[in-house]
């Protein structure tokens, strides 16, 4: 018997070096098939803290084709993103005229308008932004009633108002601030303490 040497012919040993090489390959791919299904939920905690850092730390922006900060445009189409901060330069300190404009609901509608310029996604989140004044008996809110099953972020902020400086008669006359000969503007420096104020003096 000439057929029984148990020696493999070439032509089985290269279709068969194919057949796993292909089969190594399906195997890999198959695990990338079944991403979109998959059973790990939304880390709610992580949406809630984009929005914490956008609202606190940014300043917000109107569209490219409108010049000036949101919070004076007439329309909240010409809005692009909110941002409650006075500047990018001072995260975590708000604009008074900011926050009273985000938490007014005649002019912004709940929650389409800030589903789009302050949570940012096509997933219609639900949410609840709460402002609370330390000292005061002040909250503004906007959302819904805050479910079993939600992220969450605390941010600490300042807000600042608006402020003014008076000056006596006597100040204006030792620097000549009344001086009208040929003068447009008057130039005046103020020099703060700043370790007095951070102190609390």
């Amino acid at each position: 018997m000439a057929d029984d040497s148990g020696i493999l012919s070439v032509d089985f040993l290269a279709g068969f070096t194919i057949f796993l090489i292909t089969f190594i390959w399906v195997a890999t791919l198959v695990p990338n098939l079944f991403l979109g299904f998959s059973s790990q939920g939304i880390d709610y905690d992580a949406v809630a803290y984009r929005t914490g850092v956008i609202l606190a730390e940014d300043p917000g922006a109107s569209t490219s084709l409108v010049l000036g900060p949101w919070e004076s445009q007439p329309s909240p189409v010409t809005i692009a993103r909110f941002g409650l901060a006075v500047s990018k330069d001072t995260p975590s300190v708000l604009d008074e005229n900011k926050v009273n404009r985000f938490f007014c609901l005649t002019e912004f509608k709940y929650p389409s308008d800030y589903q789009q310029r302050a949570i940012f996604g096509n997933y219609p989140y639900l949410f609840n932004i709460t402002l609370t004044m330390d000292g005061q008996n002040q909250t503004q809110s906007i959302g819904d009633i805050i479910p079993p099953d939600y992220g969450y972020i605390r941010r600490d902020v300042k807000v600042k108002s608006s402020s003014n400086m008076s000056l006596n008669q006597a100040t204006v006359i030792q620097y000549k601030y009344n001086n009208t000969e040929n003068v447009t503007s008057n130039q005046f420096s103020v020099e703060i303490n700043s370790y007095n104020l951070i102190s609390g003096n």
